[in-house]
């Protein structure tokens, strides 16, 4: 008989109890009571779900939005901190006291709902600054980043952020005009610079477009492009090496073209411009410090001064790990049929006697040829036969 009279929130069935549960009055202060005994001691998630959507007990709740380890209960606590937090008349030490609950759930929670739902009511600047530097999540630290309303601020972000996100959110949300033409200049990544002149109006200035091209896969916009020094920058810096040869075959001034040629890495874009550069100071340059091996052997093949020529190409010879057969076939061709020094000719003969002497003193030696690097036996070595 006594059963009859226990009530729903004690029954021990679950969808009962839970049904009973949503019956309870939250403002009643008695139904409140054992809705906190429901959060504290109830197994059943739903039930315990169900109450704590009737939870009124701020002190609980500020508990369960910090250490309830189910993420949804989390967002049901954080919740409601947020829906408490500054309304009209509120008390301002409450209130101070609730930001700072929201300011380390929004910097540290491991759920990315939760930290922004935490964020969404915070207007401090300091706080939000602080959660913009050093929240878990990069969108949580976007969603602080939007509030902000310092331009200096949002500048450093735009300039300085580790994420790519960040940076490009808080330049977004710029429009002094000095400050975005500073980050228009000098920003490393490359969309945020573009975002900063789209906001200037300047998305079509010849500086836009090679901004742009740098980490276009394409030669987007390059055929409006023509100034000398923005094209050498292009060609230096793209991501895409299509768009670096686009550039470097725009640009006409020999000692930009020897620029290139000097610090590029592939021969697929020096080739053309070796073809144009005719500045033999600028090809010896080259021949002697470029950084692609092959491309010191290109130039030092234009030099005049057939001196020079022979000494960089021995050079090279040793220096080279592949294509040793084509140098070796050059200074061949240079020993038959150009006019040499006496020093000239004894370097090439020096070079062919220590080459016959090492073909005769192996059986097994290193034979290189079109890009391969193998160990043959019984092979011809690399010797001119002079």
């Amino acid at each position: 008989m006594m059963g009859l009279f226990t009530p729903g929130y004690k029954s021990k069935n679950p969808e009962k109890r839970e049904k009973a549960v949503r019956k309870l009055n939250p403002l009643n202060q008695k139904h409140q009571k054992i809705i906190i005994e429901i959060v504290q001691t109830e197994l059943n998630y739903y039930v315990r779900k169900a109450a704590i959507e009737r939870l009124t007990d701020l002190n609980l709740v500020v508990q369960l939005a910090q250490i309830e380890k189910d993420a949804e209960i989390r967002k049901i606590a954080v919740g409601k901190l947020v829906s408490v937090f500054k309304l009209p008349g509120q008390n301002i030490s409450f209130d101070a006291e609730i930001q700072k609950i929201l300011h380390k759930i929004a910097r540290s929670d491991q759920d990315i709902e939760i930290a922004i739902l935490a964020i969404a009511k915070i207007t401090d600047q300091s706080v939000l600054f602080d959660i913009s530097k050093h929240a878990t999540f990069s969108v949580a630290r976007k969603t602080a980043v939007q509030k902000l309303t310092d331009q200096d601020i949002l500048k450093n972000f735009a300039l300085k952020d580790k994420s790519s996100e960040v940076s490009i959110c808080a330049v977004n949300y710029m429009f002094d005009k000095n400050l975005l033409a500073e980050i228009a200049n000098s920003a490393n990544n490359l969309e945020v610079r573009d975002i900063a002149y789209r906001k200037l109006g300047l998305q079509n200035s010849e500086k836009a477009i090679a901004n742009r091209a740098k980490f276009a896969d394409y030669s987007a916009g390059l055929e409006n492009l023509n100034d000398q020094k923005l094209l050498t920058d292009v060609a230096h810096n793209a991501k895409s090496e299509y768009v670096q040869k686009t550039a470097s075959l725009k640009v006409t001034e020999q000692t930009l073209m020897a620029e290139i040629a000097l610090k590029s890495k592939s021969l697929y874009i020096v080739e053309p411009l070796l073809e144009k550069i005719t500045e033999q100071n600028l090809l010896n340059e080259i021949a002697e410090n470029a950084t692609e091996i092959m491309v010191q052997y290109k130039a030092a093949l234009k030099l005049n001064d057939t001196s020079a020529k022979v000494n960089k190409l021995i050079r090279i010879f040793h220096d080279v790990m592949y294509y040793k057969l084509e140098v070796a076939e050059q200074l061949k061709n240079i020993y038959k049929n150009e006019s040499l020094s006496t020093a000239d000719k004894a370097n090439i003969l020096q070079l062919n006697g220590k080459l016959v002497k090492e073909h005769h003193d192996t059986t097994s030696y290193t034979h290189f040829c079109g890009g391969s690097n193998e160990i043959h036996t019984d092979e011809p070595a690399i010797y001119f036969e002079i």
